[in-house]
């Protein structure tokens, strides 16, 4: 691993794919985290993708947005250019949506308008990102949402595709994005409205089992039903989702402001006591002097009528009662309070760990749950984005042994031209189709399996069966393919 790049101390590889290796550093200078992302070697020859790579940091250089990333330097090292931006601590919607945990509805809400926002910075800069979708959407630990990854992102009229080839990720992709056609703010939209539909239902519109049969339902097929996970969100946000998603673009949000506008009148459903605009419109209520006694048990004021010296007071008689009746119902109240958290702590405690047990087994012996998952499970993956898996928690024997039996592991591994290949690539496991990093380890049921990979303009397929308890390799070979997008067919 390389050790230092100019005043940057490698740390570690956190990222890795078919562009280059995402880096943690450490700047020597300022001391700061930074995260550096270098081209991969074999991307050098290309100059479309390395003018993609250059761009991502025109893009981000001419936006400056509380919720997109900071770029803070550029330059080359042996020949190749690499990007600096800010460290980023957290997890991006992908990872949330695979592994979780999710965030409430009301902070989904929130990020979502804060990525409105954010989007329509870069949309009066003239630039569409072209790529909006989980992955390259953050929530940092402090709660606070980024927007990244500007590589596809278009500035102007600017044009680095080649004719009959699109670059996007297919889920997300808007129909005239799929056709060839002009794209702009209107396509972020709409990819938008998919990752909102998507963060609500953790099902997407328009899925199938190959990009091809997704493709051709995006641009004449109808999406599944929207039915969010929170059956108490209101029904005017379906009808967010399906004005965003709209095949036809004069039908979306014209703006994300718009779409932002109606996000916030969702939101009030969540909020009980909307807070004032200023903080300084809270005022402080004057004393009500023929009220404000606070009463109290007789017997405790009897206590301490006999223990305290009332001299003390140079007052009235009255303003003396007061301010001894004021102590004494605080005392009173914390004593209440001090018996009532001692009798929850020995009461609940057990019992909220009995029902976590209960669901952590019940979580992991759902093979229902999942089977019909649009995101299978990873054992681990090479990607150095996810956080470390946790060690599960006991199963109970029965359970164990069920696991054993129905389950077996998989390594999947894919060659070009007899050479192994890493990265991202698109694969479809018994017609559920996802993204994720090649080679592959994974859990399948055992029995008979299909599989399919799509990695960058390559493709194939086979068949394997997996037994109980055996870890099986396989080993795909690919092939080169382009799409015909008049007959939407596939060749190779």
């Amino acid at each position: 691993m390389i050790d230092h790049i100019g005043k940057y101390k490698i740390v570690e590889i956190i990222g890795e794919g078919g562009m280059g290796t995402v880096y943690k550093a450490i700047d020597t200078v300022i001391q700061r985290n930074v995260a550096i992302k270098i081209m991969a070697p074999d991307q050098m020859h290309d100059a479309t993708v390395k003018e993609r790579f250059m761009r991502e940091a025109r893009v981000i250089g001419q936006l400056q947005h509380p919720n997109i990333i900071t770029i803070h330097d550029i330059g080359e090292y042996n020949k190749k250019p690499f990007l600096v931006v800010e460290f980023l601590q957290g997890k991006d919607f992908e990872s949330l949506l695979e592994i979780g945990p999710m965030p409430p509805t009301e902070t989904l809400l929130s990020l979502l308008i804060d990525v409105c926002d954010a989007l329509h910075c870069a949309h009066q800069k003239g630039i569409v990102h072209r790529d909006v979708k989980p992955a390259n959407i953050f929530l940092l630990d402090s709660g606070k949402v980024i927007l990244m990854d500007f590589g596809l992102a278009l500035m102007g009229d600017a044009r680095l595709t080649k004719t009959g080839i699109i670059v996007g990720t297919v889920h997300y992709m808007s129909p005239e994005h799929i056709e060839g056609l002009k794209t702009d703010h209107l396509t972020d939209i709409y990819s938008l409205g998919i990752v909102m539909f998507e963060l609500f239902t953790r099902k997407l519109p328009f899925d199938g089992d190959s990009i091809s049969e997704i493709m051709k339902k995006i641009l004449h097929g109808d999406a599944i039903p929207f039915e969010p996970v929170d059956t108490s969100m209101p029904k005017e946000m379906m009808k967010i989702v399906k004005k965003a998603t709209r095949k036809e673009k004069d039908k979306r949000f014209q703006s994300t402001l718009l779409l932002a506008d109606e996000l916030k009148k969702i939101q009030k459903n969540y909020t009980d006591k909307p807070l004032p605009e200023k903080l300084t419109e809270l005022k402080k209520p004057e004393p009500n002097i023929q009220s404000d006694v606070i009463r109290i048990p007789r017997e405790i004021d009897d206590v301490f009528h006999k223990h305290v010296d009332f001299n003390f007071y140079t007052n009235k008689a009255d303003t003396q009662v007061k301010k001894i009746s004021f102590f004494a119902a605080i005392i009173f109240l914390v004593a209440v309070c001090a018996v009532f958290g001692l009798w929850f702590g020995l009461t609940g405690s057990d019992e909220q760990k009995k029902d976590n047990v209960l669901q952590n087994e019940a979580l992991l012996t759902d093979k229902e749950a999942l089977k019909h998952s649009p995101r299978p499970r990873k054992l681990s993956e090479t990607s150095g984005n996810s956080d470390k898996a946790e060690p599960n928690p006991k199963l109970s024997a029965e359970t164990e042994n069920t696991l054993k039996s129905d389950f077996g592991e998989v390594l999947i591994n894919a060659y070009v031209a007899g050479e192994s290949i890493t990265g991202k690539a698109d694969i479809i496991i018994d017609g559920r189709i996802f993204s994720t990093n090649i080679p592959l380890n994974i859990s399948l049921k055992s029995g008979d399996h299909n599989i399919e990979i799509d990695y960058r303009n390559y493709s194939g397929r086979t068949k394997f069966k997996v037994k109980s308890g055996v870890f099986l390799t396989v080993h795909i070979n690919l092939k080169e393919f382009y799409h015909n997008l008049n007959t939407d067919t596939r060749s190779r």
